[in-house]
């Protein structure tokens, strides 16, 4: 190679370490410095990431709010409708009828309150009448209303009034018309208490 070639290849490389060409071999500092921006970039970006995987969900997620309590009328309803399971009947009569004083339009109160009132005794049948009779007028749909009042029936003599609650019964649920029935022709309810005729508690 003659020297005017070498002197041409010399300018060359010096023109394109001029123009930055090969930085990173001449001048490490600025490939250092440029490599500490990336890691930090990366931090950052490694914090983001944390947040949306752990923080944002827990953040995002819809509150849970507490479930409602029950309505006055329903708490002391259930705990009537429970008494009488238990054969507490004065016990049952006073929550039953805490439960019409929240709210008279409660067709199962007025039914549950009108067999607690009748398995206190025969002073206690034209009171329990009533009720059976508000239950129905509130809910003509209330079987378990007709089913007992054709009881309360069977018990104060009035078979006629008896056998017409055993008529619609037959419509409505034939399970319960069976069982009043049973009352009509034997005269007396099966023993123990099943307690066909009591509403059951509500669920809210």
């Amino acid at each position: 190679m003659s020297i005017a070639t070498l002197k041409i290849e010399a300018r060359n490389q010096y023109r394109l370490k001029e123009e930055g060409f090969g930085q990173c071999f001449f001048t490490p500092p600025i490939c250092i410095s440029s490599f500490r921006h990336e890691i930090k970039a990366m931090k950052y970006i490694l914090l983001i990431l944390c947040f949306v995987i752990f923080a944002y969900p827990t953040l995002a997620a819809p509150s849970k709010t507490k479930d409602p309590s029950p309505a006055p009328e329903i708490e002391a309803y259930n705990s009537g409708t429970e008494l009488l399971k238990q054969l507490q009947f004065a016990a049952a009569e006073k929550q039953l009828r805490q439960a019409l004083k929240s709210n008279e339009k409660f067709p199962e109160s007025h039914n549950n309150l009108a067999y607690a009132l009748r398995k206190q005794g025969p002073k206690h049948f034209e009171k329990a009448l009533r009720h059976y009779n508000r239950a129905i007028e509130l809910d003509q749909n209330l079987a378990e209303a007709y089913m007992y009042r054709g009881v309360l029936y069977v018990q104060m003599g009035q078979l006629d009034k008896a056998q017409a609650d055993l008529d619609t019964l037959k419509r409505q649920s034939p399970r319960l018309a069976k069982e009043l029935d049973y009352v009509i022709q034997n005269q007396a309810e099966k023993t123990p208490e099943k307690f066909f005729g009591v509403a059951a508690v509500i669920k809210e």
